[in-house]
């Protein structure tokens, strides 16, 4: 067994796929089999029936690599999530007395073999025929295989909630109730450098439409990116005076667990900042602000918290020209996303709307230049942070903000444009919005919610890190 993953297994794993569709809630891999397309009959009926039941060996001898390799990443993965989807089983190809024996062959080599390997294995999908099968079948099963073992039929409805308690939709295919349109097939990953093997590096893999040497090529440049402006100190460095004046919030959590960060861009008093000469300053305050927020998902995630992802919702809403309508923040926001244009292929937003520039002198800059802090920001999540967070949303955007917003959005990626969500005063629209997935016990009243204010994360920042907990935060609060 040892050495059963050096076997030459090219036929079979072009037969039979197995699928990594991404993390759960915890960060554990989620693995797919669509056992429905698998064609057993022909297996069989080519004499290759003993080496498809081995085959089934190697797929959980796979797996366990691959749990093990996310640990050496520090991913919390000590075990993983397996998903069987019997969707498309037909008797033709699978109703063979043979085919069945080997289907439930599965079930003793997780027994025998691999029975702490997997947090639960689930199938969905399964025929009605199957189940009685199963109901003889676990008697002869340990009550802890049985325990981890959960068989669902063809009802969606049922199989889907139970699948997206632990697992965001982010993280799974269509075809599993998730949004995405393809997972990831375990042979592309494979032969990639074993420090590909974490949570984060999934989503860039899909992002990158499963090229590894392209995903590669992003992880690299983010790593020299960090490397370049020293990101892994930054949150050492003494920001007293920038978080006291440009205060950032812990709302609670969303109905899921994940933690919402609210950000009164509103009440920042940007001029201030560059008039003192502190506008690089005040950019790298913005890295540091991400760079915390993914701290905040790590600690969540410590405390067995399911906080994959977080929110971001920019409150807009008391912003004024005179605070945050100067030039210069402009010229600081045009650089950072003609360089973006640049790498992304595309032209400089700013080269094919000259309008959107102005010469400075006239005021046109002042009227348009207002909400490139907020481009700024953005630019940051889409480049270095694009999979910490499930929404960000801006609410009480200024209307002539919108307009602006969708030039902005030809540069970013479609990943990043389906995260942000970008709302006027129109307290009704956005205010429903939030409360789909947030209970108003989680959100300060400016923000459609009960609370009459949020946590200050400066707070939060000196609790005890046992303190990142969403019961916690309802504490703190009160």
């Amino acid at each position: 067994m040892d050495n059963i993953l050096e076997e030459d297994w090219s036929d079979f794993d072009s037969e039979f796929r197995a699928n990594i569709e991404g993390c759960d809630k915890l960060g554990r891999p989620v693995l797919s089999v669509t056992i429905g397309d698998w064609d057993l009959r022909r297996a069989v009926v080519s004499g290759h029936s003993d080496r498809l039941a081995r085959y089934f060996c190697k797929v959980f001898e796979a797996g366990s690599v691959l749990t093990r390799r996310f640990q050496k990443n520090e991913q919390r993965a000590v075990q993983a999530s397996v998903i069987f989807d019997m969707g498309n089983f037909n008797l033709v190809q699978h109703g063979c007395a043979r085919c069945l024996s080997i289907c439930f062959h599965m079930f003793t080599v997780i027994e025998q073999h691999y029975p702490y390997f997997a947090h639960w294995v689930t199938y969905i999908n399964t025929p009605e025929i199957a189940h009685p099968i199963y109901d003889i079948l676990k008697p002869i099963l340990s009550k802890h295989v049985t325990e981890i073992l959960h068989i669902f039929g063809r009802n969606k409805k049922k199989w889907q909630k139970f699948l997206l308690e632990e697992i965001d939709e982010s993280q799974l295919t269509k075809d599993l109730g998730g949004k995405n349109w393809e997972a990831l097939d375990y042979v592309d990953i494979r032969g990639a450098n074993t420090s590909m093997y974490t949570c984060a590096n999934m989503d860039i893999l899909r992002e990158q439409d499963f090229e590894v040497s392209r995903a590669t090529s992003r992880i690299l440049e983010d790593i020299q990116w960090r490397e370049e402006n020293d990101i892994d100190n930054i949150l050492h460095e003494d920001w007293s005076d920038f978080d006291r004046e440009f205060r950032v919030n812990v709302e609670g959590c969303d109905k899921t667990g994940r933690p919402i960060l609210s950000i009164p861009v509103g009440d920042w008093d940007l001029r201030r900042a560059i008039v003192a000469g502190q506008s690089d300053r005040l950019r790298r305050y913005f890295s540091k602000m991400f760079e915390e927020a993914a701290l905040v998902m790590r600690r969540f995630q410590e405390n067995e918290q399911r906080a994959v992802q977080g929110w971001i919702i920019f409150d807009m809403g008391n912003f004024n020209l005179i605070q945050q309508g100067c030039a210069r923040w402009f010229r600081l926001v045009k650089t950072k996303l003609t360089r973006a244009a640049g790498k992304s292929g595309k032209k400089a937003l700013f080269t094919t709307h000259p309008k959107l520039v102005g010469n400075g002198k006239n005021g046109r800059n002042g009227r348009n230049s207002g909400i490139p802090l907020f481009f700024h920001i953005l630019s940051v999540i889409e480049q270095h942070y694009p999979y910490s967070l499930h929404k960000v949303i801006s609410v009480n955007t200024p209307e002539f903000a919108l307009p602006i917003y969708n030039i902005f959005k030809g540069i970013l990626s479609k990943e990043a444009t389906e995260t942000l969500h970008i709302f006027g005063r129109n307290k009704k629209k956005w205010g429903e919005f939030l409360l789909e997935e947030i209970d108003e016990s989680q959100l300060s009243k400016n923000l459609g919610g009960t609370n009459l204010d949020a946590v200050d994360y400066a707070d939060l920042r000196r609790a005890d890190p046992s303190s990142y907990t969403c019961p916690d935060l309802d504490l703190l609060r009160h």
